[in-house]
C-alpha cells in the first residue's frame, strides 16, 4: 500500500513539475504587447475582402469610406484591421476605439492606424488605436461603394 501511495504522489508531482512551465509560458507569450498596422474597417465589409489576394485585399481596405464603416449595420458588424490581406478581429475595447476614431476622423476613407495590444484566440485586445497619416489617401483615389447591400437598401420581406 505504501508503494503504491508513493508511486501516486511521485506521478502527481511529476504532473504538477512539467505543467508549470507551459502555463508561465503562456502567460509570458499572452502579456506580450503586440503592435499591429493596418486599415480599420467593418466585419461586414472586410469579409469580402480578405478573400481576395493580399494586395486586393489592402486596395480595397484603403478605398473602404469613414462613412460606410459608421453605417449602422456596418458598425454593428464590430470593427478591426484589414492587415497584410487578413483580419483581425477587435475586442470590445478596440471597437470602441475604432467607433471614437472613426466618428473624429477628417479622413473619408484610408483609415490607415497602428494598434497596440494582445492577440488572444481569435480576438485582438486592443490597448490603444492610433492614426498613421503616411498612409492617407492619394489625391485622385476615388473611395469605394458599399460591397454588400444596406438593410435599408434591401426589399422588405413579407412574413
Amino acid at each position: 500500500m505504501r508503494r503504491i501511495l508513493s508511486a501516486v504522489a511521485a506521478l502527481t508531482l511529476a504532473a504538477f513539475v512539467t505543467s508549470v512551465p507551459a502555463q508561465e509560458k503562456t502567460a509570458k507569450s499572452e502579456s506580450q504587447t503586440t503592435v499591429v498596422k493596418g486599415y480599420v474597417v467593418d466585419h461586414m465589409c472586410a469579409s469580402g475582402m480578405v478573400k481576395l489576394d493580399k494586395e486586393k485585399a489592402m486596395a480595397r481596405a484603403k478605398k473602404h469610406t469613414t462613412q460606410c464603416a459608421l453605417e449602422d449595420d456596418c458598425a454593428a458588424s464590430g470593427y478591426g484591421l484589414v492587415s497584410n490581406g487578413k483580419w483581425i478581429k477587435f475586442d470590445k475595447n478596440g471597437n470602441d476605439e475604432a467607433t471614437k476614431y472613426l466618428k473624429s476622423t477628417k479622413r473619408k476613407s484610408g483609415n490607415y492606424v497602428e494598434v497596440s495590444g494582445n492577440m488572444g484566440g481569435e480576438v485582438f485586445a486592443v490597448s490603444s488605436l492610433k492614426p498613421i497619416e503616411d498612409e492617407m489617401p492619394m489625391k485622385g483615389e476615388t473611395p469605394m461603394k458599399h460591397d454588400m447591400p444596406m438593410k435599408k437598401d434591401m426589399p422588405k420581406k413579407n412574413m
